[in-house]
């Protein structure tokens, strides 16, 4: 079930951190954040922190697949603003970790979740050049189209992202961790699959934003279905890959927060959703990632 830590912790204020500099990639308004993405089976990576690779190494130019998931169970957490007034924030993790912002039902009002996802043991030389990079995970709820998601996404700026830690409420905390430059701005979280007809078989279809197609109206956010994420995430790999601190077998940290902030954009992009995190009894659902590139 769902971990949720108690404590307390000083804070500087929701999105600490969030000043980033440099410009975000690939701004994108609603409506949009169609990928590819087959959705279907199991996934691969499997286990503790195990995943699959084609091609490693392989000589000069080639280029390499290679898959990892979750390695610990600290490697999925999200933290937000649980008393503004006192600066204190909470922790989720466990089996799932929430998305997107928690709303608060006396004010009507809602703090952001800053959800983060580390993938560890990445062989990805120092040089490399990263052609894909793709984050998939499984849905542990149903949410109606009336309330997408609203996301920016970064990597954390760090040579060898640490560890999280879901019993520190003062430091090291989602929301603390320094941000990379190149992020995935305002993404809709909506379907990303084309599909038209009443069914699941039913996947053959054009266009993308027919709200006829079944899997358009649950939203394509289906716990027996996994979701990839539709945006790519190769700047934000290649930012890491190319610092002068990264070496092969580190660990990278995306970070997942809620986009949306004034009161008419509440009222569209409200609540949570979540996703699978380290599940002892489905390691295959938990979130993995593919990184595609080229040997420098």
């Amino acid at each position: 079930g769902e971990g949720e830590g108690e404590g307390e912790g000083e804070g500087e204020g929701e999105g600490e951190g969030e000043d980033a500099e440099g410009e975000g990639e690939g701004a994108e308004g609603e409506g949009e954040g169609e990928g590819e993405g087959e959705g279907e089976g199991e996934g691969e990576g499997e286990g503790e922190g195990e995943g699959e690779g084609e091609g490693e190494g392989e000589g000069e130019g080639e280029v390499v697949s290679i898959t990892r998931s979750l390695g610990q169970p600290s490697d999925a957490l999200a933290s937000y603003l649980m008393d503004p007034a006192a600066g204190a924030w909470n922790l989720f993790g466990g089996a799932s970790v929430p998305l997107g912002r928690r709303e608060d039902p006396l004010s009507g009002t809602g703090v952001s979740y800053h959800t983060a996802l580390r993938f560890s043991d990445l062989p990805l030389p120092p040089g490399a050049e990263i052609l894909t990079a793709t984050v998939r995970w499984w849905p542990t709820n149903e949410v109606d189209s009336n309330h997408p998601l609203l996301l920016n996404v970064w990597a954390e700026a760090a040579d060898d992202s640490t560890p999280l830690d879901p019993t520190s409420y003062e430091r090291g905390r989602p929301d603390q961790r320094l941000r990379s430059l190149a992020f995935v701005e305002r993404m809709v979280v909506r379907c990303n699959r084309d599909c038209e007809g009443t069914g699941p078989d039913d996947c053959e279809c054009l266009p993308v934003w027919d709200y006829a197609c079944w899997q358009r109206v649950q939203d394509c956010w289906d716990r027996d279905r996994p979701y990839d994420f539709p945006k790519e995430l190769a700047t934000l790999v290649q930012e890491t890959v190319d610092r002068p601190g990264w070496n092969a077998g580190g660990a990278i940290t995306f970070l997942f927060v809620n986009a949306a902030g004034d009161a008419e954009e509440f009222a569209r992009y409200r609540e949570s959703r979540s996703i699978t995190a380290w599940d002892e009894q489905q390691p295959a659902r938990r979130p993995q990632l593919t990184v595609t590139y080229r040997q420098p």
